[in-house]
C-alpha cells in the first residue's frame, strides 16, 4: 500500500469514529482533524511531485551519461584566432564552413566525426575543424587571444569525451 492510500484509510476510520458522536465539543474536533487531514494530504502530494520529479531528472540524467563516450587520453593544443598568424593558421573558416572561434576545436575526423559536442576538463567544444597536424588522438583547443596566448596554454594530455549523435 502507498502511504497515500495508508493515510487516507487512516483518516477515514478516523473521521467514521468521530462522525457517530453527535455533542458539539466532538464536532470541534471533527473539524480540526479534517483541516489537518486536508493539511496532511497536500504535505503528501507535494512530496510525491518532489519524487516524481527526481525521478524524471535521475532518468534524463541516465540518459544524458549512456550517450557520452570516452576516446581516451588525447595531445591537447592550442591555436589562435588571429587572421595574420601563419603559425596557427586560425582566424579564418573551419574544415565545416565556421568561423573560427572560441570553443571550436580541431579534430582528425576518423577518431572524432566532425560536428561532435567534444568534453575536455568539463569544457564544451565543438569539432567544426581539422589540420594537416591533427591526426589521431589529438585536439586543438581554438583560443580567442593571439598566438602568444596560444602558446601560453601548453601542451599536455587529457581524457576526452564525446556524445553520440542520435539516430532517428
Amino acid at each position: 500500500m502507498k502511504l497515500r492510500e495508508i493515510l487516507l484509510l487512516s483518516a477515514t476510520l478516523s473521521l467514521m469514529v468521530y462522525c457517530s458522536y453527535t455533542n458539539v465539543q466532538h464536532q470541534r474536533d471533527l473539524e480540526y482533524m479534517t483541516r489537518d487531514l486536508n493539511n496532511t494530504m497536500l504535505i503528501v502530494q507535494q512530496q510525491q511531485k518532489k519524487i516524481d520529479d527526481l525521478t524524471l531528472e535521475n532518468k534524463t540524467l541516465r540518459k544524458e551519461l549512456d550517450s557520452i563516450v570516452a576516446i581516451g587520453d588525447c595531445k591537447i593544443t592550442h591555436y589562435c584566432t588571429d587572421p595574420n598568424c601563419k603559425i596557427c593558421g586560425g582566424g579564418g573558416k573551419t574544415a565545416s564552413g565556421t568561423q573560427v572561434r572560441e570553443g571550436v576545436v580541431a579534430v582528425d575526423p576518423k577518431v572524432i566525426p566532425l560536428g561532435s559536442t567534444v568534453y575536455i576538463d568539463g569544457k564544451q567544444y565543438v569539432a567544426e575543424d581539422t589540420g594537416g597536424w591533427i591526426k589521431g588522438n589529438k585536439v586543438d583547443i581554438v583560443v580567442a587571444g593571439g598566438h602568444q596566448e596560444a602558446l601560453s596554454r601548453g601542451t599536455y594530455y587529457r581524457e576526452v569525451y564525446i556524445k553520440k549523435k542520435e539516430v532517428n
